[in-house]
């Protein structure tokens, strides 16, 4: 993962991208990606999702979710694999 944060560091998004493909899991074998390997794949991928109206955005430790917090302090829960919106909490919070 350094080398594929250096070569984010260095704007070599075709690197970054060629060496997270590296560490993507076998079938059969264990998934062994953690949080850089997440947040460097968002990172090349930014394209992909826009929250228009939340400015504070939270990852679950493993990737998967994510938590969107917009100025009317509402939150809204993601499952950021397919990309879509879980659930929206009754409760604003404070």
């Amino acid at each position: 993962m350094n080398l594929a944060k250096w070569a984010w560091d260095e704007a070599n998004v075709g690197r970054v991208v060629q060496l997270l493909d590296l560490h993507r899991p076998r079938p059969g074998r264990p998934d062994l990606r953690n949080f850089e390997w997440f947040y460097l794949d968002r990172l090349c991928h930014s394209e992909l999702l826009t929250l228009k109206g939340h400015s504070s955005v939270a990852f679950s430790p493993d990737g998967k979710r994510l938590a969107s917090a917009s100025a009317d302090q509402t939150v809204k829960l993601w499952d950021a694999q397919p990309r879509s919106q879980e659930s929206t909490p009754d409760a604003k919070t404070r």
